[in-house]
């Protein structure tokens, strides 16, 4: 489960993340206790997304610095030999892509699950813009989720039973299991921002 607050702070968003039974994302509106399922389905498919509870893990949320009222919300499932993931921009019950990256050597072809890289966290950065990490890289995005930097994730080291990296520039990866119990992802990557 990840939480985030918008800014504005008038709301908490809560994110689920059921591996491959999907997950899910909600609203709590702070003045009313009222809670709203938030949604968006292009296709009548199974998996019509980009954001569906059946189908999309929410990973993580951040609040949105462009936009008081808004959060972030990475999706990322990995299943067996494909990947799926995107990043989002929630406004209210408002739903926006802001992103995806194409799998190396993938070609785009509309409905096809497995395409693209599956985001297993979200981070603010320091300097502006925001953190996404998935399983084979760490991206850097400006405020409007345009790909700034791509690093490839760096070897990590055991630091007193927990293996993390110091390589990249404004964050700790961590490798974690969380994931594990829900799908067969394995270990996966955590990004945490540095501060001064």
């Amino acid at each position: 489960m990840s939480v985030a607050s918008p800014q504005a702070g008038d709301s908490i968003y809560v994110g689920f993340d059921r591996g491959e039974w999907g997950g899910g994302l909600q609203r709590v509106d702070l003045k009313t206790g009222g809670v709203t399922d938030i949604e968006r389905r292009d296709r009548k498919d199974l998996c019509g997304g980009p954001l569906n509870r059946e189908c999309d893990p929410v990973t993580g949320l951040i609040p949105d610095r462009q936009n008081e009222a808004c959060v972030l919300a990475s999706i990322g499932l990995v299943h067996l030999f494909t990947s799926n993931g995107r990043i989002l921009r929630v406004c209210g019950s408002e739903v926006t892509l802001m992103t995806e990256i194409l799998i190396p050597g993938e070609k785009r072809t509309v409905g096809k699950w497995g395409q693209t890289e599956a985001f297993y966290g979200l981070a603010s950065a320091q300097e502006g813009g925001f953190w996404g990490i998935t399983y084979r890289a760490l991206y850097h995005f400006d405020n409007r989720g345009t790909k700034e930097k791509e690093y490839p994730l760096p070897k990590l080291e055991s630091v007193f039973g927990i293996h993390l990296s110091r390589a990249l520039p404004g964050v700790i990866v961590l490798q974690t299991d969380v994931n594990w119990a829900v799908s067969t992802s394995g270990y996966t990557p955590l990004v945490v921002p540095l501060t001064d």
